[in-house]
């Protein structure tokens, strides 16, 4: 995996130091063919990929309608 001079991951890590993040990201990298190709994008686009169902991404400071928008997690939940 990529790394600074000082040892630390080049790109993703979590918090806690946890290695799987830096892990499933070297296997996104791998599946599109260089870290280049990874740089930005949305995490349903990643989810989609990675799981292969459909994903949709909520700006949660645009719901309006709280119970409206749980009415749409529900029916997603429920497909």
């Amino acid at each position: 995996m990529p790394t600074h001079p000082n040892g630390t991951p080049a790109f993703a890590t979590s918090q806690d130091s946890e290695l799987w993040v830096s892990i499933l990201e070297k296997a996104w990298a791998k599946l599109h063919g260089t870290y280049a190709r990874t740089e930005g994008g949305l995490p349903d686009f990643a989810a989609t990929h990675l799981v292969g169902v459909p994903s949709e991404s909520i700006n949660h400071a645009a719901v309006e309608d709280q119970e409206d928008f749980f009415r749409t997690l529900k029916s997603a939940d429920k497909k």
